[in-house]
């Protein structure tokens, strides 16, 4: 299996673990690659039956650089692309 076909059968399992969770809280972490790349991981933590779940929903190379706006831009699409904003949890600015 490649890395691409892992990333989504690993992908395709996170909506079905969220299922039942209460309150998810999501971070970020942003860094420049040696070769100048800037980037951006984003990760959903939550309980499951009194245990804490990690799972990284998304790493990006933002391609305009990683000015705040374009960390905000590229943070919501992956709220978007994850449909925390359709889901009974509450997404804040």
């Amino acid at each position: 299996m490649d890395l691409p076909e892992l990333y989504e059968k690993v992908k395709g399992k996170i909506p079905a673990d969220l299922k039942g969770v209460q309150r998810v809280t999501l971070t970020m972490d942003g860094w420049t690659s040696r070769a100048q790349y800037s980037n951006l991981e984003v990760t959903a933590h939550y309980f499951k039956s009194g245990k804490l779940e990690s799972a990284v929903l998304d790493c990006s190379v933002l391609a305009e650089g990683g000015s705040a706006t374009k960390i905000a831009e590229r943070a919501r699409e992956i709220i978007d692309e994850w449909n925390f904003r359709q889901s009974p949890w509450h997404c804040h600015r």
